[in-house]
């Protein structure tokens, strides 16, 4: 599939995942696919192959909204 990184460092991952929820967004912590217990990446996985240019233009505005 098709996936950015995306990195906030002012934000834990924990943060940025659950601002997104809130925000009806789906993004995943980047520290679950390591193979052992990383420092803070503040950096979360979010796929857009599925989405249309409209739904992905929106989630784009809602994570901006959310993690600002």
């Amino acid at each position: 599939g098709l996936h950015l990184l995306l990195k906030i460092p002012s934000l834990s991952e924990e943060s940025l995942v659950k601002k997104a929820a809130d925000a009806g967004v789906g993004v995943y912590p980047l520290s679950g696919y390591y193979s052992h217990d990383p420092e803070e990446t503040h950096t979360v996985v979010a796929g857009y192959g599925g989405l249309k240019e409209e739904e992905l233009k929106k989630a784009t505005e809602l994570l901006a909204a959310a993690w600002k």
